[in-house]
């Protein structure tokens, strides 16, 4: 295992973590009937951005090795990976702004 694939499972798990327990806090904020700050919310924002980038280098690092390499790799296969690596980054980019725009309005 490369030694960056093993940094982007621990970063990406720890990130997990950090997600799951911002979240169960958002939870308890919100069961004592408390208010949500802006600030509050960039927790979880952060901890999504490092689990969904660390999940998209883990997928760049095996689609590397079961392409035998980078020197086997086509520029089709980049373009599709990016295509795809985008298109969630994205998907994230979408629901980050909906849930700042729906916790302010």
């Amino acid at each position: 295992m490369h030694k960056h694939h093993k940094l982007s499972l621990i970063v990406e798990f720890t990130a997990l973590a950090v997600l799951i327990g911002s979240m169960v806090w958002i939870g308890q904020i919100k069961q004592a009937g408390s208010a949500l700050a802006t600030w509050q919310l960039a927790l979880p924002v952060i901890a999504s951005f490092f689990v969904l980038a660390g999940f998209l280098s883990n997928m760049y690092f095996r689609w590397i090795n079961s392409a035998g390499g980078k020197t086997n790799t086509t520029s089709r296969n980049r373009l599709f990976f990016w295509i795809l690596a985008l298109s969630l980054l994205s998907v994230w980019c979408f629901a980050v702004i909906k849930t700042f725009f729906s916790s302010i309005f």
